[in-house]
């Protein structure tokens, strides 16, 4: 995805919650409360439970990608170090 893309996705976005039409706004809310409640990235464990309840909420379809990608990305997150990457 480029930048104009993830710019043109984010003015979307903004239009539609200012106009009230955006209907995520408690389920984007919730997401974020697990995520401040579980913060890091360091557990495979919690890591997965994120991804797979961010993944199966939005319907992003990542087993289309292949086998346990869940998994994996939780995985690939652990062992990169992300945390240095997403902390506040």
């Amino acid at each position: 995805m480029s930048k104009k893309d993830i710019r043109k996705f984010c003015d979307n976005y903004k239009r539609l919650e200012n106009n009230g039409t955006y209907r995520w706004k408690i389920l984007d809310e919730t997401l974020l409360g697990i995520c401040d409640a579980y913060p890091s990235h360091t557990s495979a464990d919690e890591v997965f439970s994120k991804v797979a309840l961010i993944n199966r909420s939005y319907r992003a379809n990542l087993h289309f990608t292949g086998k346990d990608t869940e998994e994996k990305i939780a995985k690939a997150f652990v062992k990169k170090g992300l945390d240095k990457v997403l902390a506040p």
